[in-house]
């Protein structure tokens, strides 16, 4: 549908009930131009996105790669049909586009990556204003928003969270552990365990950045997703992410810390120990932590019972 021709739609095109949405052939051309106008923005942020891939193979931010596959999923359960829209609603979308190239320019020249990233999403729901208008907005928008999960963190913020995150889970686990009857000591980042010379050392992989930016993650998919279930439900699961990840990830280095005692007890070789720590823990921490997710989503789901509205009280009469 050209410019002149929504330029040129009368009051009947929008009625009370709404924009009328295009026919099959105006459906498909949309999605034709809207295909055309973002392999055009992936071109032009090519290095950015090209560096965010090659961030996405380290183990930090190895859960990039599943961002953009649920920004998919929830493009595609939140899509609608393409509908007539008044002609100035495009300039919207090329307002977005032009204001990103402007963050992308001025990143580019004071060497700010983060923001350069960020440029693209702008640019991507302006392709999508451009074709459909400010509807696309309300169902668009939040696919697009929540590619923000896949860009790594400015590095100034990376370092300072992954420090408290460091901190605090070397100071819980060291609680545990005491707490359980081991003899265990903190020195920075470092726990001192009874009968093992070298110190457990909480690295930053070990932070639970990761699994607190996952979990988030997901806990942001999830009310997008689950729309139908009250805001205050969708929000609690959104902020639970960060201290599930802590939970999960004090309970990693708390069972390790007593595998290496039971281990130098027995006199048994810890090499092994250290290298299932790293790895094989990853994934069932990763396990561990959707349980809890999920375990919380059906404790809020039975603890508040919505009533119909034709359900009444019985009043008893005398």
């Amino acid at each position: 549908m050209s410019t002149a021709t929504l330029a040129g739609l009368g009051r009947s095109d929008f009625h009370a009930e709404g924009p009328k949405a295009l026919d099959n052939n105006g459906q498909r051309q949309s999605w034709i131009l809207l295909g055309v106008l973002v392999a055009i923005l992936v071109l032009a942020f090519s290095d950015s996105l090209w560096r965010t891939w090659v961030m996405w193979w380290k183990p930090q931010y190895q859960f990039g790669f599943i961002i953009p596959i649920i920004a998919a999923f929830l493009l595609h359960h939140h899509r609608e049909p393409f509908v007539a829209f008044p002609a100035w609603q495009r300039w919207v979308g090329v307002a977005l586009i032009v204001g990103g190239m402007m963050v992308r320019y001025l990143s580019a020249q004071f060497t700010i990556f983060y923001f350069d990233n960020l440029a693209f999403l702008p640019c991507l729901m302006g392709a999508f204003v451009i074709v459909g208008g400010l509807p696309t907005v309300r169902w668009a928008g939040p696919a697009i928003l929540f590619l923000i999960f896949m860009y790594p963190f400015p590095y100034k913020v990376e370092k300072s969270v992954m420090g408290r995150l460091q901190d605090w889970s070397t100071r819980f686990s060291t609680i545990a552990m005491v707490t359980l009857g081991i003899d265990a000591v903190q020195d920075g980042t470092q726990i001192y365990i009874p009968g093992r010379e070298a110190p457990m050392n909480v690295a930053e992989q070990c932070s639970g950045l990761r699994m607190s930016t996952i979990l988030t993650g997901m806990g942001v998919a999830f009310a997008l997703f689950a729309t139908s279930r009250p805001w205050w439900e969708r929000m609690i699961v959104v902020v639970s992410g960060i201290p599930i990840a802590m939970i999960v990830n004090v309970t990693r280095i708390t069972i390790t810390g007593l595998l290496y005692t039971a281990f130098s007890a027995m006199n048994w070789d810890s090499d092994l120990l250290d290298t299932m720590s790293h790895d094989v823990a990853g994934g069932v921490m990763i396990l561990m932590a959707f349980g809890l997710l999920l375990l919380e989503f059906q404790i809020l789901k039975h603890l508040v019972v919505d009533v119909p509205d034709e359900v009444r009280p019985v009043q008893m009469v005398r």
